[in-house]
């Protein structure tokens, strides 16, 4: 599932061959992390731990590199605050585990509130 278009799909799509709203929740996760960072899901041209998105965001993440991954086009820079609440809510919803994705509108909840990011749903 490495194409430009699976990279929106959710990995439980390739089993199930079903499309829900976690799936979409999956799908808009990679837009927001697309919108974050200005790159693609898949990108062949990128050092190999740098070509499926949603893998390096996590590995950045976790490294606490998260201010390295914002699109450097983007002129007014987001606070650490800010990128920091996107990125969590973008992970939640790229989870692999369709059963821990928030319902869209925990989503907007999360990313409009000041109060932590829950672990789980």
């Amino acid at each position: 599932m490495d194409s430009p278009i699976c990279s929106y799909v959710a990995p439980e799509y390739a089993n199930t061959g079903l499309l829900n709203e976690k799936s979409d929740v999956y799908s808009f996760g990679v837009v927001l992390l697309e919108a974050i960072t200005g790159r693609d899901p898949v990108d062949y041209g990128r050092p190999a731990n740098e070509v499926n998105l949603v893998d390096w965001l996590k590995m950045m993440v976790g490294s606490r590199r998260s201010e390295e991954v914002v699109d450097p086009s983007i002129e007014t820079r987001p606070s650490t605050r800010a990128l920091k609440r996107a990125l969590l809510t973008a992970l939640r919803c790229v989870d692999p585990d369709s059963e821990k994705r928030p319902k869209m509108g925990q989503v907007v909840r999360m990313l409009d509130s000041d109060e932590p990011i829950p672990r789980e749903v």
